[in-house]
């Protein structure tokens, strides 16, 4: 999971870079911008997300927050079926 999170936001990153004048001038009048992520723990790819400080600090030079939104697993969904 992580490395698949970590390699979306790190294609994103390669696009925004080059345009970091433009996205700061965007955010000084006012608008929002964000990366936004929402996680669903305990599913089968697992409960940790994990980033590198590599990535965070492109993310911070960017001046736009990392934001996770977290989703409970559904108690179904930590049941297990009966076997037979």
């Amino acid at each position: 999971m992580t490395a698949l999170l970590s390699g979306m936001i790190e294609g994103l990153l390669d696009q925004l870079e080059p345009h970091h004048d433009a996205l700061q001038e965007f955010l000084a009048r006012g608008y929002y911008c964000s990366f936004f992520c929402g996680y669903f723990p305990g599913r089968p790819m697992g409960d940790l997300v994990q980033f590198s400080p590599e990535l965070l600090g492109r993310i911070a030079v960017l001046g736009v927050p990392l934001e996770l939104d977290m989703f409970p697993a559904d108690e179904d969904d930590n049941e297990q079926q009966p076997s037979g």
